[in-house]
């Protein structure tokens, strides 16, 4: 398959066949992911292959209970990782007492490159008739940084579950690029054009049952689920703010390699 018809055609899948993938296909799609752009050539981020059934189990228990966890052939774990290229250099220059430190730029850097990363997984397994979906509650999770043992320096942001599909959804809407996309400086769109783009993606996924089918609510729209999603709490803003502070994630914050 042509890689821009991968893309175009690219859905996230929650039910997957329990058909087993051979390890040299995962460790070609993780090399993949290894060939996307990455800022100064660090590689700042670091994949956790769940393959014990136990560990599995208690990332499910961790990550929302979601069963494709427990369903999907591969679990990867995609953290942001400075702490690995922290190490190499103590490695190589350890006669040199001068100490180094990790800005809040390579810390962001590092994000990125592990999202970079993934994505390539995602679009490589695609290509060879895989499928995945992404679990965002893997990011800053302190039960999960606890079971995987994650140390200073290592930020968890991801899973990938990866399998072949057990369900052919649509392909699901997207806003439209004319309100995404800016010439020469920012534009920002006006009211109608804001809703018009919203009633795309309410009408959209209402057509396929998108929440029916993946929440068990069938009253609730894309925007009803905007709205949830940006609204804030002050208690879950804290345990974030302290479970990035244990990771080292925050600004002017050193890395302890201990």
């Amino acid at each position: 398959m042509k890689t821009l018809e991968v893309i175009m055609n690219r859905r996230t899948i929650r039910k997957f066949k329990n058909t087993p993938i051979p390890e040299e296909i995962v460790y070609k799609i993780i090399e993949a992911g290894q060939r996307a752009p990455t800022a100064c050539s660090l590689q700042t981020y670091s994949i956790i292959w769940v393959k014990d059934d136990k560990i599995r189990k208690e990332v499910y228990e961790a990550c929302g209970k979601q069963s494709f966890i427990l369903e999907a052939p591969i679990t990867l774990v995609v953290c942001a990782d400075v702490r690995k290229i922290l190490k190499i250099v103590d490695a190589i220059d350890e006669c040199n007492n001068q100490k180094m430190e990790c800005g809040y730029e390579v810390k962001l850097f590092s994000i990125i490159d592990a999202t970079l990363a993934a994505q390539n997984i995602v679009i490589a397994a695609e290509s060879l008739g895989l499928s995945s979906v992404y679990v965002g509650t893997a990011l800053a999770n302190k039960r999960l940084i606890e079971l995987l043992k994650l140390p200073n320096g290592v930020l968890p942001l991801f899973l990938i579950c990866i399998g072949y599909p057990d369900e052919n959804p649509p392909i699901r809407p997207r806003l439209p690029t004319k309100i995404m996309l800016s010439i020469n400086q920012y534009r920002e769109p006006d009211s109608n054009e804001l809703i018009e783009a919203a009633k795309i993606m309410i009408e959209k996924l209402k057509e396929e049952g998108y929440y029916e089918k993946y929440s068990k609510r069938s009253n609730i729209t894309w925007i009803d689920n905007v709205k949830r999603k940006l609204t804030y709490t002050k208690k879950r803003e804290e345990e974030i703010i302290k479970i990035i502070e244990l990771t080292g994630y925050l600004p002017n914050q050193p890395i302890n390699l201990k």
